[in-house]
């Protein structure tokens, strides 16, 4: 994917899947979500939950490479342990974009340090584009 397309897909993604999605609102996985919905996101959104349970009357995928569509853009929230996994699904399922949100890298340590490298590595030989780990995220301010 070119460069517009790699941007086109962060800031203005079509559909989105949201791996890590919870129901308990203390969570991060359910408070950036519950954000996505609240803020008028227009596009489909794919929440991702190892229960596969629904997400507050929502369809929810146990898995992001069950989502039976396209999709631009992650948004990964689940234990720094797993995150390399989902990276690696990203790439299976050729998205192009994963924004992880998890912290516990680099910034713990050697150790963590080296788990990030690992998940960069996986993301550039699968293609996807990383902004993270341990980011709140992107804005974009669109002109209008």
């Amino acid at each position: 994917m070119n460069t517009k397309g790699i941007f086109k897909a962060l800031f203005e993604p079509r559909s989105l899947a949201f791996v890590g999605a919870s129901q308990n609102v203390f969570k991060w996985g359910f408070n950036i979500l519950h954000h996505i919905f609240k803020g008028g996101y227009e596009g489909r959104v794919f929440p991702v939950n190892a229960r596969g349970e629904e997400w507050f009357g929502r369809k929810s995928y146990r898995d992001l490479e069950e989502i039976p569509e396209p999709v631009d853009c992650a948004v990964i929230v689940v234990p720094a342990e797993q995150v390399l996994e989902e990276v690696r699904k990203c790439a299976r399922k050729g998205v192009p974009v994963a924004i992880v949100i998890t912290a516990g890298f680099s910034e713990t340590g050697m150790e963590g340090a080296l788990a990030e490298r690992r998940i960069i590595e996986a993301a550039r030989e699968g293609g996807v584009r990383v902004v993270g780990p341990n980011t709140m995220g992107i804005y974009s301010a669109y002109p209008s």
